[in-house]
């Protein structure tokens, strides 16, 4: 059986199309290519107990012992769940832990946050990247218990919907923009000499940041 990246025979898959990396589905994951086609294989008299796993596309294949077969809901089910006593069985350092009980709080703060209503922010048709952005900033100043997980679940939305970067660097600077129009207005109002060089002062310190 052929797919459009590779080719698949009997106890052995070939790839094909050698580039110099492939984009995996894991974050900030790549697979370097061979300049040549390499070919994998296994000698085992229980085909059926091997799973391979295409970590760029996310296709899961199994072998008869004649040719590979897209693997059912039902298999994939099983991968997963052998893949995630794997991952159990060597998560020993602390930071994996930690992740785990992070994510099981965070979950339980957005469903409390969905049944209040709350939702869309995977669509940008309703809520945009540098709405996420302004809430998340805007949070960074608030004293209330659980604002951590708020701050992670914007945090974790910009970075699921693949936002720039730059788009939190604007969002923090945009209050100072607003203090630096505001000084510029007031400036431009003051009749006192002794005022305006002062005040003209502190706009050019908030436009180059030195403040």
């Amino acid at each position: 059986m052929d797919t459009p990246d590779s080719k698949m025979r009997t106890g052995k898959i070939s790839s094909s199309t050698p580039c110099e990396h492939r984009k995996l589905i894991p974050s900030l994951r790549a697979a370097p290519c061979l300049a040549e086609l390499a070919s994998i294989t296994i000698e085992t008299r229980c085909p059926s107990k091997y799973a391979v796993v295409d970590l760029e596309t996310g296709e899961l294949w199994s072998h008869d012992g004649t040719q590979f077969k897209r693997m059912s809901e039902a298999e994939a089910s099983d991968v997963a769940y052998v893949a995630r006593l794997s991952a159990d069985g060597h998560s020993t350092h602390p930071d994996n832990a930690v992740v785990d009980r992070f994510a099981a709080a965070l979950k339980g703060k957005l469903a409390r946050g969905r049944e209040k209503g709350r939702g869309g922010w995977d669509d940008r048709t309703q809520c945009s990247d540098e709405h996420l952005a302004q809430l998340l900033v805007g949070h960074l100043q608030k004293d209330n218990p659980g604002n951590f997980l708020d701050v992670a679940a914007f945090a974790m939305m910009l970075h699921e919907r693949g936002a720039q970067a730059g788009v939190l660097s604007a969002a923090a600077a945009a209050p100072l923009r607003r203090i630096c129009s505001t000084l510029a207005a007031l400036r431009d109002r003051c009749d006192e000499a002794e005022l305006r060089p002062r005040i003209a002062e502190l706009v050019s310190e908030i436009e180059t940041g030195k403040c």
